[in-house]
């Protein structure tokens, strides 16, 4: 990777961190407990708290959260909530329940037999 390139990726973590260092807003706390189902405001705050100190997070550009906006709002998300979402979708491992997770009534079986 282009270490100029790496180094404009960051910008927007340090600049979107310098004021959210220490306090969350409680209207953060309780959307991030209803959304990832965090059992304590501590746990939901402590989640924001470390998404914000993890300055090599990645970011959604405006260009991307204008096509996304409208469907994640819908859902109760906000663009740092959904940047997180997307994160934890990306590590399987660290996946966290959310209320855009499919239900068992949305899964479809397809099947494909050959014609010959």
């Amino acid at each position: 990777m282009d270490l100029l390139l790496a180094c404009e990726e960051l910008i927007p973590n340090i600049v979107d961190n310098i004021d959210d260092t220490e306090t969350v807003a409680d209207q953060d706390i309780e959307r991030w407990q209803q959304l990832f189902e965090f059992s304590t405001r501590e746990e939901a705050s402590n989640a924001i708290l470390g998404w914000r100190g993890d300055l090599g997070r990645k970011t959604l550009l405006s260009e991307s959260w204008s096509l996304i906006k409208d469907e994640f709002e819908s859902s109760g998300y906000d663009k740092e909530a959904s940047e997180f979402y997307l994160a934890s979708q990306r590590s399987r491992s660290n996946r966290l329940p959310t209320r855009l997770d499919p239900k068992p009534e949305d899964t479809f079986l397809l099947v494909i037999h050959p014609i010959f």
